[in-house]
C-alpha cells in the first residue's frame, strides 16, 4: 500500500516577484525614512517551484530621456531573459519587473520635484503604455496589468533639490510565458508632457529634459507540477528609499528601516525542512559590505549588499532557526549610506512527497527475518531516484538504512534501482535491519489498540545528494502471536 507524505494544507496560489532595481544620482533623492513598508502581493501554498532571473553584476543603469525632437535617437533598453523550469511543469504565474531611479521633470531642473516615470513596456511583442493619471496615486494602477510603486525624497530635508522619485514597474505577464525559453523585454520613456531643452542651452540629445534611469528587468515564473516540492511562501514588493546620515540632516538608522510582514502562516515548525528569506535592494553599501543590515524577527541575519551604488543586490538568508508559527517580520535597515528596498520574500519548504512501499506488509514481532525493505518512488518529473543519498535514509527518524558495502543490494545499482510495482517508474530499494525495526515497534504506544493485530504508519525520510529532502510513509500490520 502506498501513501504520500503529509502535505501543507494550503490553497494553490500564484507567486509574484523579485525585481530589477534602481539607484540614485547624488545628491540622493529619496524619502529616506522607512515609511513605505513592502506590500504582500501573494501568500499561499504550491506544489512546484519558482525561478527568478535578473541582472546583479553591477552593470550601470541606462538613462532614458524622453524623445522630443525628430533628430532625437530612439531611447530604450532591451534585455533578454532566459528561464528554465522542468519540462513537465505548468506556468502558474509570471511577473515582469523594471526598476528605475531619479525620474526628473521640467527640463531636468534640479529645484523642481520630479514625477513618477512614464514608460512604454514591451514583452514578447506585446506593448503597454504607462502614463500617470491625475491625481497621481501611490501605487499607480494603470489598468493594463501594470502597477508602479514609487518613493521620493520630499521637501523636509536640508537639501530641497534633486527631489526625484524612484520606482518599480510590476507587470503580470502570465499569459505571455509558456515555459522554459528566452524572453525579450524593452522599456522606453513615454513622458506625456515633454518640455524639450532648457532655454538658452544648446541641443543635447540626452540631457535637459524629462528622463529616468533604469537598471533593467527581472522575471519571476511560478510553476506547478504533480507531486513537486511543497512550499508556503510570501512575496512582498514596493519601493522604499532609505538614507541614514544624521550629520547631513537625514534619518537615524532606526527610522531608515523598512519592513515586510509575513502574517498568517499555515505551517507547523516540526514539518519544515528549510526556510529562506530573500531580499532585493539597490545601491546598497557602495561596496562596503559590513554596513547595511537585514533583520528577521529582531535578529540580524546579514548585510544587504550590492556590487555598487548602480547595482541590484539580491541576498539570501537561512532563517529556519528564527522561524515563528505566529508571524514573521523582515527588516531592511540602512546604516550609513543609502539603499532602496524593493522586495523581500519568505519561502518555507516541506519534504517533497515520496511514494513508499514497505515489505513485508505484515510484521510478526516474533519472527526471525533479516530485513524490512522499502521501495521509494519520487516525482519522476522532479528528480531521479538514483540521486538518493542512501546514507541519509531512515525509518521514523530512528533506524538508518543499511549501508554496509558487504551486501550487494547496497553496492549494485542493478539491484537497488528497480521497478518493483511494474508501473514503469523506477524505485530506489533500501533495507533496514529487521531486529532494529522490531525493537522500535515494541516501544510504540498503539493508542489504546489491544490484541495481537495492530496497524502502524512508518515514515521513510531521505535526502538527495544535493540536500533536497523527501518524505513518504506506508502503513503496515503488526502482529504478536500469543499476546
Amino acid at each position: 500500500m502506498k501513501t504520500k507524505a503529509k502535505q501543507l494544507k494550503l490553497g494553490i496560489a500564484a507567486i509574484v516577484c523579485i525585481i530589477a532595481i534602481s539607484a540614485m544620482a547624488a545628491p540622493a533623492a529619496a524619502n529616506y525614512a522607512g515609511d513605505h513598508p513592502l506590500t504582500v502581493y501573494e501568500h499561499g501554498g504550491i506544489e512546484g517551484g519558482l525561478v527568478y532571473e535578473t541582472v546583479t553584476d553591477g552593470s550601470a543603469y541606462t538613462v532614458l530621456p524622453c524623445k522630443v525632437y525628430p533628430q532625437d535617437p530612439d531611447y530604450g533598453l532591451t534585455q533578454t531573459i532566459t528561464i528554465n523550469i522542468p519540462d513537465c511543469a505548468v506556468v502558474k504565474t509570471a511577473r515582469l519587473y523594471n526598476c528605475y531611479t531619479w525620474s526628473t521633470s521640467d527640463n531636468d531642473t534640479t529645484g523642481v520635484p520630479g514625477v513618477p516615470a512614464e514608460a512604454e513596456l514591451t514583452f514578447n511583442g506585446v506593448t503597454v503604455t504607462c502614463q500617470n493619471p491625475a491625481p497621481i496615486t501611490n501605487p499607480i494602477d494603470y489598468g493594463n496589468g501594470v502597477i508602479q510603486y514609487w518613493d521620493s525624497k520630499g521637501q523636509g530635508y536640508v537639501s530641497k533639490t534633486y527631489d526625484y522619485p524612484s520606482g518599480t514597474f510590476a507587470w503580470d505577464v502570465t499569459d505571455l510565458v509558456t515555459g522554459s525559453g528566452t524572453y525579450i523585454a524593452k522599456i522606453e520613456n513615454a513622458d506625456s508632457t515633454p518640455t524639450g531643452m532648457r532655454p538658452g542651452y544648446p541641443y543635447y540629445p540626452d540631457k535637459y529634459r524629462e528622463r529616468f534611469a533604469t537598471y533593467g528587468f527581472g522575471l519571476l515564473v511560478v510553476y506547478e507540477m504533480d507531486e513537486g516540492p511543497v512550499v508556503e511562501y510570501w512575496v512582498t514588493e514596493g519601493c522604499d528609499l532609505l538614507y541614514n546620515k544624521t550629520a547631513y540632516g537625514y534619518e537615524t538608522a532606526e527610522n531608515a528601516t523598512t519592513k515586510a510582514v509575513f502574517a498568517d502562516p499555515e505551517f507547523e515548525l516540526e514539518d519544515i525542512v528549510s526556510a529562506e528569506l530573500i531580499t532585493v535592494v539597490s545601491a546598497s553599501n557602495y561596496g562596503i559590505f559590513d554596513m547595511n543590515m537585514v533583520l528577521f524577527n529582531d535578529a540580524a541575519v546579514g548585510a544587504s549588499t550590492a556590487v555598487s551604488h548602480k547595482a541590484i543586490g539580491v541576498n539570501s538568508f537561512d532563517v529556519l532557526d528564527l522561524l515563528s508559527e505566529e508571524q514573521n517580520i523582515a527588516e531592511i535597515q540602512d546604516r550609513g549610506d543609502y539603499e532602496t528596498a524593493r522586495n523581500a520574500f519568505l519561502v518555507v519548504e516541506l519534504p517533497v512527497p515520496a511514494s513508499v512501499t514497505i515489505e513485508p506488509e505484515t510484521l510478526n514481532l516474533n519472527s526471525n527475518g533479516q530485513w524490512v525493505t522499502a521501495y521509494i518512488e519520487l516525482p519522476v518529473c522532479y528528480c531521479d531516484v538514483a540521486n538518493i543519498n542512501a546514507s541519509t535514509v531512515s525509518l521514523n527518524d530512528t533506524i538508518p538504512a543499511v549501508t554496509d558495502p558487504q551486501y550487494s543490494f547496497v553496492t549494485d545499482p542493478n539491484i537497488y534501482l528497480t521497478d518493483h510495482d511494474g508501473d514503469g517508474i523506477q524505485e530506489r530499494m533500501v533495507k533496514f535491519n529487521r531486529s532494529a525495526v522490531i525493537e522500535y515497534l515494541e516501544t510504540i504506544d498503539f493508542e489504546g489498540e489491544t490484541g495481537s493485530d495492530k496497524m502502524v504508519e512508518l515514515t521513510v525520510t531521505e535526502n538527495l545528494f544535493d540536500g533536497t529532502a523527501f518524505e513518504g510513509c506506508d502503513t503496515v500490520r503488526v502482529i504478536t502471536p500469543g499476546e
